[in-house]
């Protein structure tokens, strides 16, 4: 039964909330002492197959957050392959290499991982500007958390990091997109998210009246149903006049520069706009 009890729980737990469930401590103790439970830090228990990230988190005396916890909940986030954990105290007892500290006044709850509310906190302050705005989309899109949810977790942040809900659009269907949306906006470019056109169905964006862009993920693009389901709408879109550009992740996260040059130059030309 405790053991069960454990796996519900993600595979590690407090000695505290295991008592508090009415396991007794002589019995937890029975269960270290035959192999079944790992005793990870003081009150801190674990079963051997426990996530080995979220177990050296609390090891160096915080709980799994920022980009690790988010991505594990489908959260967009710049990809990372540290270990991102919080702690409350001034120093952590890191006991491995590749992990990233966030410091934040706020309690740490006896769950093994940090709350979704904090979490998204860390990730505003651990990321540039846009790809905390794409977070930020990210969440609001998946419906974890309101607006108004967002601002109170953010409440503990600099007014520069509350000022980022000003820019965020909670239709965006990827990071990707809203990478692009902020990137053509600060080009004085104006640009739709998830525009429906007859036909078409939504596309990502839409710059005047027939500039598409649509910033194709592998997840979603990466099948052929899906590269020939694009294929398809790139057809239509052509038979109704319109101008189609797809960008992939590298694209936009590593080669944003010359993607922009090729929007811009569309635009320059007018080419963005239906001839009257």
């Amino acid at each position: 039964m405790l053991l069960e009890r454990l796996s519900r729980l993600g595979g590690i737990c407090s000695r505290v909330v295991l008592i508090a469930d009415g396991h007794h401590p002589r019995a937890i103790d029975a269960a270290i002492r035959r192999g079944d439970l790992t005793r990870i830090r003081k009150g801190w228990v674990a079963l051997e197959n426990a996530d080995s990230a979220a177990v050296a988190a609390i090891r160096a005396g915080g709980r799994l957050s920022c980009l690790s916890l988010l991505a594990r909940s489908g959260v967009w986030v710049l990809h990372d392959d540290s270990i991102h954990l919080r702690t409350t105290a001034k120093r952590a007892r890191l006991s491995a290499d590749g992990m990233r500290v966030h410091r934040l006044v706020l309690p740490l709850a006896e769950a093994a991982v940090d709350t979704v509310p904090a979490a998204v906190a860390c990730a505003v302050r651990c990321q540039s500007m846009f790809d905390a705005v794409a977070t930020l989309d990210s969440v609001l899109n998946r419906g974890l958390m309101t607006r108004s949810q967002l601002l109170d977790a953010l409440t503990p942040l600099p007014q520069r990091h509350r000022d980022l809900l000003t820019l965020t659009d909670g239709s965006a269907q990827s990071g990707l997109e809203t990478k692009v949306r902020l990137g053509l906006r600060y080009r004085r470019v104006k640009v739709r998210s998830q525009v429906w056109i007859p036909g078409l169905g939504r596309v990502d964006l839409l710059v005047g009246d027939r500039l598409i862009i649509e910033v194709d993920g592998y997840q979603t693009h990466g099948t052929p149903a899906g590269f020939q389901e694009d294929r398809r709408r790139d057809r239509e879109a052509a038979s109704q006049g319109y101008i189609v550009l797809r960008f992939t992740y590298w694209d936009v996260c590593y080669d944003w520069e010359r993607c922009l040059e090729a929007i811009l130059d569309i635009v320059r030309r007018d080419g963005h706009r239906r001839s009257h």
